[in-house]
C-alpha cells in the first residue's frame, strides 16, 4: 500500500474506528488494480451517487479487497467530448472511437488511491453487483492492514 496522504490521516489513526470505511465498489479486473493504484481516477457508471466518502474497492469474482480510495465527487451526466478527452482518467487505453458507454453516463471521480497488499477476503453477497456493505470483521482487518503499512520504513 501507498504511504497516505494528508487526506487518508483519519484512515490511519490508530483511534480510528473500524467503520471508516463501511462499503466496497465492486469493480471488474484490471480495472479494480488500476483504481488500487491511483492509475484510474476516475469509475464511469451509467448512474450518479450521493456517495462521498472513503471506500474499498473489490475485485469482482474475487472475493478479496484489493485497495482503497475516496469517492470525491461526480460528474455528469458526461458529453461525448468530455468522455473522450478524459480517456486517461477512466483508464483508456487511447482516445476512444466510439458513443458512450451508457445512455447518461458519469464520472465517480476518485482519490486518495492505496494498494491492500496482500488483498483483503470477504463475503460478496447474492446479487451484489455495485455496493457491498463490509461486515464488521472485515474492516476491523482493513483497518489494521492499513495501520500495519503506515508502521512500516520507508
Amino acid at each position: 500500500m501507498a504511504r497516505p496522504s494528508r487526506d487518508q490521516k483519519a484512515l490511519f489513526d490508530p483511534d480510528a474506528p473500524a467503520d471508516v470505511i463501511r462499503r466496497a465498489l465492486v469493480v471488474r479486473q484490471p480495472w479494480a488494480g488500476m483504481i488500487a493504484g491511483g492509475r484510474k481516477r476516475w469509475e464511469i457508471r451509467g448512474n450518479a451517487t450521493g456517495i462521498r466518502e472513503w471506500i474499498a474497492i473489490a475485485a469482482a469474482g474475487t472475493g478479496t479487497i484489493v485497495g482503497i480510495c475516496r469517492l470525491a465527487d461526480v460528474r455528469g451526466p458526461l458529453d461525448w467530448e468530455s468522455y473522450a478527452d478524459a480517456w486517461r482518467l477512466w483508464g483508456g487505453d487511447e482516445r476512444p472511437t466510439a458513443r458512450l458507454p451508457y445512455r447518461r453516463t458519469y464520472a465517480w471521480v476518485l482519490e486518495g488511491a492505496s494498494t491492500i497488499e496482500p488483498p483483503i477476503a470477504y463475503r460478496h453477497p447474492a446479487g451484489a453487483v455495485i455496493w457491498v456493505r463490509l461486515e464488521q470483521a472485515v474492516r476491523e482487518r482493513l483497518v489494521a492492514a492499513m495501520r500495519q503499512e503506515r508502521q512500516r520504513p520507508g
